[in-house]
């Protein structure tokens, strides 16, 4: 007598031959590389003063909202909104970062005088305090920046200057890295207002003596 063969456990198999090809097509696919990026670039600078009578400026604190000082890049239309992504973040702390790539962007003028970071290893003649209001932009549309900022004059504790500003640039194309280019000729654009102010006395603050 001709037994039946049991193929009973056939799908079985089946499932278990699928379940194997897609874990080692799991393990096989990549995550995306993280990028970084820095508002900072480094550029030729021109020598500025180095004797003893040069002005020191210094800059900071800068500030910023909680949305911004996060590693991730946010982008958004300015209504409110953020998109933050994981791929695309910020190499350091943000406030740190603009304060350097600001310092050295007037350093670069060569008219400023020494340029520190605060808090400064020895005792500023001028100041320049920047509160970030805003860093946005769609990928792909104008990328804005908004600060608020103000330069204090050390010999008299008097705020010299106070100001808000606005800058905005097209990015080349809708990539973060197009977008994040925009924001360091915004940064540019704002240190050249700065050192403008800067170069006409704008820290200096008359005392009622007029001295």
């Amino acid at each position: 007598m001709k037994m039946k063969r049991n193929d009973d456990s056939r799908p079985f198999m089946l499932l278990l031959v699928g379940l194997l090809v897609a874990l080692l097509a799991g393990c096989s696919s990549k995550s995306p590389e993280v990028s970084y990026y820095s508002l900072f670039t480094a550029g030729p600078v021109k020598p500025g003063k180095t004797e003893d009578t040069a002005t020191v400026l210094a800059i900071g604190p800068v500030t910023a909202p909680d949305i911004l000082r996060r590693s991730q890049i946010a982008t958004g239309s300015g209504a409110g909104r953020y998109r933050l992504s994981d791929y695309h973040r910020w190499a350091g702390d943000v406030e740190k970062d603009f304060a350097r790539a600001l310092a050295e962007l007037l350093a670069g003028r060569g008219d400023a005088g020494q340029v520190v970071l605060y808090p400064a290893p020895q005792k500023a003649d001028c100041q320049l305090a920047v509160d970030i209001l805003a860093m946005e932009g769609e990928l792909g549309q104008e990328a804005r920046l908004a600060v608020s900022w103000s330069l204090l004059d050390s010999r008299h504790q008097a705020t010299a200057v106070a100001r808000r500003s606005a800058f905005g640039r097209q990015p080349e194309d809708a990539g973060y890295d197009a977008w994040v280019r925009a924001q360091q000729a915004n940064l540019a654009e704002f240190s050249e207002e700065v050192g403008d102010t800067l170069a006409r006395g704008g820290c200096r603050v008359r005392s009622s003596s007029g001295q």
